[in-house]
């Protein structure tokens, strides 16, 4: 059997440093928004006693990150859920990443109603609203609507409206 190339050799990724990239990229992105400028990437990747994020984050979130082809989102988040740190009052959170996919965040609708509630709290709503003013200044004999009318099917059910 012929040695593999060279070739060959650079396309092989092992699983840990394919992790390691994801734990890089999304410190990254957590940095560049101003979300949070000192983000990093936990030492040993989560694997130390009392530091079982995979980033370290003044952020509300305790993230486990996972960059693989085969996705099981359930069972990252109950790895997620189990290696919180005790006391750290932080939601767990996946962050998800395959081959030439965007990075996906994943987490119980619970923690996200909440992050939304803040936001909501924090003028995201007077944004959307003086928003949806300017269009209807530009646009004076159009209705227009922050969220779509219901349709026949969806009237009568309870709906989330800004």
């Amino acid at each position: 059997m012929n040695a593999p190339s060279a070739d060959t050799n650079s396309m092989i990724k092992s699983p840990k440093a394919k992790g390691s990239r994801l734990e890089y990229i999304f410190r990254d992105m957590l940095r560049d928004s101003g979300l949070d400028v000192y983000a990093q990437r936990t030492p040993m990747s989560g694997a130390m006693v009392g530091m079982k994020a995979d980033i370290l984050t003044s952020l509300p979130f305790q993230f486990e990150c996972k960059n693989s082809e085969h996705w099981s989102p359930y069972r990252y988040y109950l790895q997620a859920k189990a290696g919180l740190n005790l006391g750290s009052g932080k939601a767990p959170a996946v962050v998800m990443k395959s081959n030439h996919t965007p990075v996906f965040v994943m987490m119980e609708a619970q923690d996200w109603i909440n992050l939304a509630q803040k936001a909501f709290e924090k003028g995201y709503k007077k944004d959307v609203q003086e928003f949806v003013e300017g269009i209807k200044q530009k646009n004076p004999d159009k209705e227009i609507h922050p969220v779509p009318k219901p349709t026949k099917k969806e009237k009568g059910r309870k709906r989330f409206t800004p």
